[in-house]
């Protein structure tokens, strides 16, 4: 049974949009998660709510799948509520990780 957070939303224009947890702490953090997906293909839209952890993210699911939308959050240094950041990343300097 899928959660209130993995729940997708369809919309007009063929896309989906979803919303899931992803932690962190700061407003260099939310560079880092909504860069983290400014390029990707298929993304169309990255938000993070850094009071709430919440992303919220409108793609073309032909493109690319909510997991590995996930697994690019969790590649930039941020655990998702299903992909953990390795430590390598977490060990960084920040200034290695922004973007």
């Amino acid at each position: 049974m899928a959660s209130k957070l993995d729940t997708p939303w369809s919309n007009s224009a063929g896309g989906v949009t979803d919303i899931f947890m992803v932690y962190g702490n700061c407003g260099m953090c939310e560079r880092r998660i909504e860069g983290a997906l400014a390029q990707v293909k298929g993304v169309q839209f990255a938000n993070w709510d850094v009071d709430t952890k919440v992303m919220t993210v409108k793609y073309d699911d032909t493109a690319i799948s909510l997991d590995d939308i996930k697994k690019k959050v969790a590649e930039a240094g941020h655990d998702t509520d299903k992909f953990r950041a390795l430590t390598e990343v977490y060990d960084k300097p920040a200034r290695m990780l922004s973007v």
